[in-house]
């Protein structure tokens, strides 16, 4: 495993509560998470690269500026993501107005995502937008978990249960070459984001937020005076050569933690190759439509591809998996197979990296959750070569 930062990792504390552990350079994130359809995976979360712009994360009343001048904000009021007392509260005052946090973030023309952690003080929604981006806005309902009104101006939002009452929200929306005023609120309820409060009752807690450019919400980084990068996570897997050379399967689970939308570029998921860019076969999220595309590449040459048609950045747990050999290359998602590639196929031979980085210079949308993962030098069906063997790389 490598990565040349600190970073959080997710995991289960009791049956319905998580919590974030923060792990050192280097030490892999075995990770918690449950699917759209409540299906609890485990496994390794890897990321690429990503810089948390919002200054004072854990620190609302710094840097942060209050929307209503005359609210009052308590420091390190309730427990955060870590279980430290790390959320701010804040207590709008009489005015009839808009009550939270804003700041101003440099951003680019590229997908960018504006996301925090809340708890429920006297009002049970949070509200989360961009001022100065028209339509780029969102409720959150905190008891539930449940997302409100979405400005229409919002590629992808999310709101997910933390449990204990914390949830973790936020919107995916296009920035542009600019400063950008991002907030978020206590709201009063769905799509009304005004209120008169009494200046001592506590309305929303607020914390740990983050502005991130890329297609999917990044992991927690933690900012105070400056941005913060987060490395990349790689594992690089050094083996013998498949035995059997040019013919071989394999399968493992997939996770996007978060449902989101590509962007438009091919990003590796992972590679066999020998150790360099030009012989390889690559497993990876297709451009614009999330689909898994498994190709071969001999001597720099494209010699074959394979494109399942179904979305593996849903949300939803899967099982890809695949089957190569000369004069033939073959992938699925669950049971959905794709689209079999019988010209030219040819697979390159000393095969002997499991690289879980981006190959072709490309760094990407999703790091997958990859609990199980094997890779067979035979042509046995895809099914045979699918052995789950716990925590297994």
């Amino acid at each position: 495993m490598t990565r040349a930062s600190v970073a959080y990792q997710e995991r289960y504390i009791s049956a319905t509560e998580k919590r974030l552990f923060l792990v050192g350079s280097n030490a892999t994130r075995w990770c918690e998470y449950l699917d759209l359809a409540g299906v609890k995976v485990q496994g390794v979360r890897l990321e690429e690269t990503r810089t948390n712009a919002a200054l004072q994360s854990q620190t609302l009343g710094t840097t942060w500026s209050k929307i209503t001048a005359g609210d009052v904000v308590t420091d390190n009021a309730a427990a955060g993501p870590d279980g430290t007392s790390v959320l701010e509260a804040l207590a709008g005052d009489a005015t009839d107005a808009i009550h939270g946090f804003s700041q101003a973030v440099t951003m680019t023309a590229t997908k960018w995502w504006l996301h925090t952690f809340a708890r429920a003080g006297n009002k049970d929604w949070l509200y989360v937008d961009v001022s100065t981006i028209a339509n780029v806005t969102g409720y959150f309902q905190i008891s539930t978990a449940a997302k409100g009104a979405i400005g229409t101006a919002v590629i992808d939002s999310f709101c997910r249960s933390l449990g204990g009452g914390l949830i973790h929200a936020g919107l995916g929306f296009t920035g542009t070459v600019a400063a950008h005023t991002c907030r978020a609120c206590a709201a009063h309820a769905d799509g009304d984001n005004d209120f008169a409060g009494d200046g001592a009752a506590k309305n929303i807690y607020l914390g740990c937020a983050m502005a991130t450019a890329g297609a999917y919400p990044s992991s927690y980084i933690a900012t105070t005076t400056a941005p913060v990068a987060r490395a990349v996570d790689g594992i690089i897997r050094h083996a013998n050569p498949l035995p059997n050379g040019k013919v071989f399967s394999g399968a493992l689970e997939f996770l996007a933690p978060i449902a989101y939308t590509p962007l438009a570029a091919d990003v590796s998921i992972m590679t066999l190759n020998d150790g360099t860019a030009n012989n390889l076969i690559t497993m990876a999220i297709q451009a614009t439509t999330g689909y898994l595309k498994v190709t071969s590449t001999v001597g720099a040459a494209a010699k074959g591809e394979c494109v399942v048609a179904k979305s593996i950045t849903d949300g939803y747990r899967h099982v890809i998996s695949w089957s190569a050999k000369p004069g033939g290359l073959m992938a699925w998602v669950d049971d959905t197979a794709g689209t079999y590639d019988d010209t030219d196929v040819d697979v390159a031979t000393g095969l002997a990296n499991v690289d879980w980085q981006p190959s072709g210079g490309v760094i990407g949308e999703v790091r997958p959750l990859v609990p199980e993962f094997v890779a067979n030098p035979s042509s046995l069906d895809r099914r045979q070569s699918l052995v789950y063997v716990s925590g297994c790389l």
